[in-house]
């Protein structure tokens, strides 16, 4: 007869997995910020936000502005140098934000853009000589939290694996 037995303490592998998930490592985190800017450059892709809000064209004079000063006329409407959304989307980028903390239930994870420009263009600018509409980035839609959800998902069990 063979006889198998953990030389672990249940309890200890259900504390060492608590803990794993409480503090993932660099590379879990990495995937779970990928997932949040795969739906930030979603909702630049299909110029809206994650809650199907369509982002207004862009005013005529926008779009003369833009192309004499050399860059795409109408479209992709908050695009023109690119640093804007690479701030939302690209990791390194200035004024990208990836941000860990643990707290006190968890912990707490801010992906996004510090950019100077989020709030007027997330909420837009009233006036009558340059008014414009909002255009916000956020939220991310179903899908794009589905899919984050999945990885989620996918992170926990690979931290369960390496547990065992």
């Amino acid at each position: 007869m063979i006889t198998l037995q953990s030389d672990r303490n249940p309890f200890d592998t259900l504390i060492d997995f608590v803990n794993r998930v409480e503090n993932p490592g660099s590379g879990e985190r990495a995937k779970v910020a990928t997932a949040v800017t795969r739906g930030f450059a979603d909702n630049f892709s299909n110029e809206q936000s994650g809650d199907g809000r369509k982002w207004e064209p862009l005013a005529n004079w926008t779009v003369q502005e833009r192309r004499s000063l050399g860059f795409a006329g109408e479209h992709p409407i908050l695009v023109r140098s690119g640093r804007y959304r690479a701030s939302w989307v690209q990791p390194g980028a200035p004024d990208h934000v990836e941000v860990f903390e643990r707290t006190g239930t968890g912990w707490l994870m801010a992906v996004g853009s510090e950019d100077e420009r989020v709030e007027e263009l997330s909420e837009g600018r009233s006036g009558i000589l340059f008014p414009m509409p909002a255009r916000p980035v956020l939220p991310l839609s179903l899908k794009a939290e589905a899919g984050l959800g999945d990885v989620l998902d996918f992170v926990v069990d690979e931290i369960a694996k390496r547990v065992g």
